[in-house]
């Protein structure tokens, strides 16, 4: 079986998670609040990579630098397409879910 959430330098198939995490961040910050939308996502996002660290996820550190990078590009990617298409908070949330059992599994079950 293909492992598809092997850990890369920059970018990886847990990347995808972490954009969505951006997104899913675009449905409960207010957008206009740029300063305080850009340090909590930096709170929570490296939070987050340190979390991963204590339970011994093994990732490059660059890779942990691109997660906290691609949530942010996730949350600004929401901002923009808000602008002109209604997004679903449902399929980001639902997606976000699926993508982290699948990978988390991966984890447990090897």
């Amino acid at each position: 079986m293909i492992d598809l959430f092997v850990e890369h330098p920059y970018i990886d198939l847990w990347s995808l998670s972490h954009f969505l995490f951006g997104v899913i961040l675009f449905f409960y910050l207010k957008p206009d609040r740029k300063y305080v939308n850009f340090l909590f996502i930096l709170i929570v996002a490296t939070l987050w990579e340190f979390f991963e660290i204590f339970v011994r996820v093994f990732e490059y550190s660059t890779n942990r630098v691109s997660d906290v990078i691609v949530t942010f590009v996730g949350f600004y990617f929401a901002v923009l397409l808000s602008k002109r298409f209604d997004i679903s908070k449902k399929i980001a949330i639902w997606s976000f879910i699926i993508l982290n059992i699948l990978g988390w599994s991966s984890y447990i079950f090897l």
